[in-house]
Formats: C-alpha cells, sequence, structure tokens
C-alpha cells in the first residue's frame, strides 16, 4: 500500500468532523441563549468564566473598611478568613478587643517578665469576591519576629487575634478550632533550643 492510501484510511471520517462541529456550533448558540440573572441585567453563561476572572482581578485587595492607627515603620501582621455575614460592625468590635486592656494584660505572661509593648492595631475588611473567602487583615506595631526574644510573645499574639476574630465571626455550623496550650520554657530563650512548645487542652486557655 503506498503512503496516499495509508493517510487516506488513517483520515477520520468527514461526517464525524461535521459532528464534532455542529456539537461546537450547539454548545455556542446554547451558551448565549440562556443567562444567568445579574443585578438589573443578565450575562450569558458562555460569559461567566470571563466574568469571574474579571471581578477578581479589579476587586482584589479592594477594602471595605479601614480601623486604627496609621502604622509607620517595620510591622507585624496576618490575614484572615472570615465568614461572608462578618461586616463593619464586627470589624469595629475586633478591632475594639484588640485595643482593650484585657487583651493587654493577658499577653503579660508570655514576654518572660518583660514589660509587653503597647501595641497599635489597623485592621481592613477585604470585599467579597466570587470564589475566594472574604477575608481580614490585622496589622499591628512594635513589629514582633519569630526569632530570638519576642518568639514566645508574637506566637501568643497572633493566637489571640485569630481566636478573638473567631468569638465574633459565630458562623453557624462552623467547626470549633483545636485548643492548645502553649508553653514558653524562659531559661532557655536566649540559648538555640526551641523554647515555644504546645500541648493538646480540653479546655481552651484563659485569655
Amino acid at each position: 500500500m503506498n503512503d496516499l492510501g495509508a493517510a487516506q484510511q488513517t483520515k477520520p471520517p468527514r461526517r464525524r468532523r461535521w459532528g464534532c462541529l455542529a456539537l461546537v456550533v450547539a454548545a455556542i448558540v446554547l451558551g448565549c441563549t440562556i443567562w444567568i440573572p445579574i443585578g438589573h441585567g443578565g450575562l450569558p453563561i458562555l460569559l461567566l468564566p470571563v466574568a469571574v476572572v474579571y471581578n477578581l482581578v479589579t476587586h482584589m485587595g479592594q477594602r471595605v473598611a479601614t480601623i486604627g492607627e496609621p502604622l509607620g515603620g517595620d510591622i507585624s501582621g496576618m490575614t484572615l478568613s472570615v465568614s461572608d455575614r462578618f461586616g463593619k460592625d464586627e470589624l469595629r468590635r475586633l478591632y475594639e478587643r484588640l485595643t482593650s486592656e484585657s487583651f493587654h494584660s493577658a499577653l503579660t505572661n508570655y514576654n518572660c517578665g518583660d514589660p509587653v509593648p503597647q501595641f497599635k492595631f489597623s485592621i481592613s475588611l477585604g470585599k467579597r469576591v466570587p470564589a475566594a473567602a472574604r477575608h481580614v487583615n490585622v496589622n499591628y506595631s512594635p513589629k514582633l519576629g519569630p526569632a530570638g526574644r519576642t518568639r514566645c510573645l508574637m506566637f501568643r499574639m497572633d493566637e489571640m487575634v485569630k481566636k478573638t476574630c473567631a468569638g465574633i465571626d459565630l458562623t453557624p455550623g462552623r467547626p470549633p478550632d483545636d485548643q492548645y496550650v502553649m508553653q514558653c520554657d524562659c531559661s532557655k530563650r536566649d540559648g538555640n533550643e526551641e523554647w515555644v512548645t504546645y500541648k493538646v487542652s480540653s479546655a481552651p486557655p484563659q485569655q
């Protein structure tokens, strides 16, 4: 058999090619005729992926509200996922708790006898974005580092911020966080050994 005959045998039938083309055309027509209601209008379902990507890009990094003092210099911070019900009122309550005397006092036993700095906070609430969790950014100063003498204080600060936020964002059906007790061995604070450890507890640590 010559090369021409072999090519003709391996070439897909013309009917199959036309069938595939018809399916593609039908899918495009169907995607243009089915509309999803959005706001006061609608959007063809065919363009939904494009709209989702556009929404993510245009709204990424935008904020609904920011509360707190301007922070200069080096800062520490974290991003926390919250539910869609978390709004400006919850953001205000979170700021009030983070700047309260009770929150500051709860840090006292985690700095190995050194005075705990008077922290300043700036918190912001991100916009709702399709296909992504809403988030809160919590920044504070002075900065704490995971290495050196502020290691224990930084870990305690992080866990207290997370639990304070979770206590405000009481979403039905949300599973409780695992409870751990943090322990700091201040005798190893200036050495090379790990001096911050955790153990599982049946009860939440006292703040």
